[in-house]
């Protein structure tokens, strides 16, 4: 059976300010390619053994490829580049589909075609298991460029701390992203970009004032709890403040403090730019911190970087629903 178009070589050109390569990065890239190359062998032999049921076949599959051929043609040329044994790596495992798909239409019935074609026009709609749907999206050039689209695309996912917390929030972070749950009672949550590989993160964080809840706080009160003064001294130490304003989210008085800072890691120092929106409910502040760390001898691309998140941020602090 000849697969025209899936040995396809489409290494012509990498998109600009990828996320650097690590060896779980290769596992995923290399994972989420034959994952895709497989279904989209399926559906030519499908299609070919069940010509009545091609439209369908091939339909689901163009629906895939609108969201997410792009992805693929990235991951691809970027593999191509950072990793020299991929192309061989990719010929071998290729064959080694050709011949496990072959066998499969053979063997297949129109069920199996029908059920193939269900499957792929629901992960044309995001439902892809983990770590391809990430893997996709990380990779995707519009989200690339602009990290805030995967949001506005609809690939989000919500993080509710439950009544058991502190306070009970939710709020909306990327599906790309990795959470986790915070180390500390204060601390609700941490998400972290490429699958929890990445250099960006977003912390979650609540801290109790010495007042009792039922406190009702005058807007002088307010002001000083929220004044970029009172706030420094839980920006970490050595924390050089670059822009301060009052805000509010969820209807909550807040202030929005933009900071840069270095810290030492064994002998590394990490350069950061962070912003922290902070709101006041009840008797505690609320904290989202949102910050852009940069790798060694990449330090000159941190304010680019930052900037490029900095709208990703907004949206993830204005997602935030203090439940009352």
């Amino acid at each position: 059976m000849m697969m025209s178009g899936c040995f396809a070589d489409t290494s012509y050109g990498q998109p600009a300010d990828y996320p650097k390569m690590t060896n779980q990065g290769f596992d995923d890239m290399a994972g989420t390619y034959f994952f895709y190359q497989t279904r989209s062998m399926l559906v030519e032999a499908y299609s070919t053994r069940f010509p009545s049921l091609a439209n369908e076949l091939q339909r689901s599959q163009i629906a895939f490829d609108s969201k997410f051929a792009d992805s693929i043609t990235n991951i691809d040329s970027i593999l191509t580049v950072e990793n020299r044994p991929w192309r061989n790596t990719k010929t071998t495992k290729l064959n080694e589909i050709t011949r496990i798909v072959d066998l499969a239409a053979e063997r297949a019935t129109q069920d199996d075609a029908k059920k193939l074609a269900v499957e792929i026009t629901k992960k044309a709609t995001g439902i892809i298991p983990s770590p391809y749907l990430e893997t996709l999206l990380i990779y995707k050039s519009d989200f690339i460029r602009i990290p805030s689209e995967e949001i506005l695309a609809g690939y989000k996912r919500s993080l509710k701390t439950g009544s058991s917390a502190l306070v009970n929030i939710e709020l909306f972070y990327p599906s790309s992203w990795k959470a986790s749950e915070g180390r500390r009672a204060t601390t609700l949550a941490s998400m972290t970009s490429e699958n929890g590989r990445g250099l960006e993160n977003i912390l979650v964080a609540v801290k109790e004032l010495p007042y009792a809840e039922s406190k009702q706080f005058t807007p002088t009160e307010k002001a000083q709890i929220l004044s970029k003064e009172s706030l420094k001294k839980y920006l970490g130490s050595g924390a050089v403040i670059v822009t301060a304003s009052p805000i509010k989210l969820d209807g909550l008085d807040g202030a929005s403090i933009s900071f840069e800072l270095e810290q030492l890691q064994l002998d590394m120092r990490l350069k950061m730019k962070s912003v922290v929106y902070v709101v006041l409910f009840k008797n505690k502040l609320i904290f989202i911190q949102c910050l852009v760390g940069s790798s060694p001898g990449e330090e000159s691309k941190l304010s680019a970087r930052y900037a490029k998140f900095e709208p990703l941020f907004r949206l993830v602090a204005n997602s935030l629903t203090v439940i009352r």
